[in-house]
């Protein structure tokens, strides 16, 4: 589901690039796909931390 997720964010923002194009659209995008990859690395370290004090707390 990420990869699909990746995908369309890319044609979202490559539509909306074409539709404003007052904004630089190289930049929105940048941006944009940084703090995705920012954003899901988070989640996923936030996952994996959970998952880590569960299996500790399991193997008391």
């Amino acid at each position: 589901t990420g990869i699909i997720f990746a995908i369309v964010l890319f044609l979202f923002l490559l539509s909306f690039g074409f539709i404003f194009t007052t904004i630089h659209s190289e930049y929105v995008l940048t941006v944009a796909i940084w703090g995705w990859f920012l954003f899901g690395g988070y989640v996923q370290w936030f996952c994996l931390v959970g998952k880590m004090i569960k299996n500790e707390e399991y193997h008391k």
